[in-house]
C-alpha cells in the first residue's frame, strides 16, 4: 500500500500549471491516468518523474546579468557543484540566462562549461516576461532569480 501517490502526483502536475482534462484510477493507487493537452506532454512527464524520483534538492536558476559579478556567480556554481550534490544532496541548475540585450531560456540545465558559446550562438533578444515565466513552468519546484 502506498499511500499519497495520487496526492504527489496532481500536486506535481498543479505546481507545475499543468491543466488536468479527465483523470482516471485503476484497482490500485498506483495506477492513474490523466488526460493532458498534448503541448504540456514532455513537461508533465519530467515533472511527474521528477517528482517520484528525485532525492535531492534541485533548484532552477535564472541568472540576469553577465558582467564580472553574473560571471564570477556562474564560475562559483560551475566549480561547487559537485561537492553541493555529494555533500548536501543539492544540484543547482541554471536554466535562464540575459544580460541587458540578449536571453537564453533551457528546458535543461545549461552546460556552465561552455556557457559563454551557448549565450552567443542561441540567445535571442531579451524579454523579462517570458524569462520569468519561463522560470516559473519549469517542472522543478524550487526557482529563483539572480540579478
Amino acid at each position: 500500500k502506498t499511500a499519497g501517490v495520487a496526492g504527489k502526483f496532481f500536486s506535481a502536475l498543479g505546481t507545475a500549471g499543468i491543466n488536468i482534462l479527465a483523470i482516471a484510477q485503476g484497482c490500485s493507487e498506483r495506477n492513474i491516468s490523466c488526460v493532458i493537452n498534448s503541448e504540456d506532454s514532455s513537461r508533465a512527464l519530467r515533472t511527474v518523474h521528477s517528482a517520484f524520483l528525485r532525492s535531492n534538492l534541485t533548484i532552477c536558476i535564472g541568472l540576469i546579468g553577465l558582467g564580472e559579478v553574473g560571471e564570477a556567480v556562474i564560475e562559483l556554481i560551475h566549480s561547487k557543484t559537485e561537492m553541493m550534490r555529494t555533500r548536501y544532496n543539492c544540484e543547482l541548475q541554471i536554466r535562464a540566462l540575459a544580460d541587458e540585450r540578449k536571453m537564453i531560456l533551457s528546458d535543461e540545465p545549461i552546460d556552465l562549461s561552455t556557457w559563454e558559446d551557448t549565450f552567443m550562438s542561441e540567445s535571442t533578444e531579451v524579454n523579462l516576461n517570458k524569462f520569468s515565466s519561463h522560470l516559473q513552468a519549469c517542472h522543478i519546484p524550487f526557482r529563483m532569480i539572480i540579478d
